[in-house]
């Protein structure tokens, strides 16, 4: 495996990346489970008890 030292001023330019999709991905996904959690409660519940 062959690497590239990159500049400290070219690491600076970089921007982008995957952590600007991340945050507004988890923000929906805990309102939803915020807004489902009585639904949540009971599948746990449900399914602790066997089923029943």
């Amino acid at each position: 495996m062959k690497y590239t030292i990159i500049p400290n001023e070219q690491l600076e330019k970089i921007n982008g990346g995957v952590l600007p999709w991340l945050i507004p991905v988890g923000v929906y996904l805990g309102r939803q489970a915020f807004e489902h959690s009585d639904q949540i409660t009971k599948g746990f519940k449900k399914g602790w008890n066997g089923g029943k």
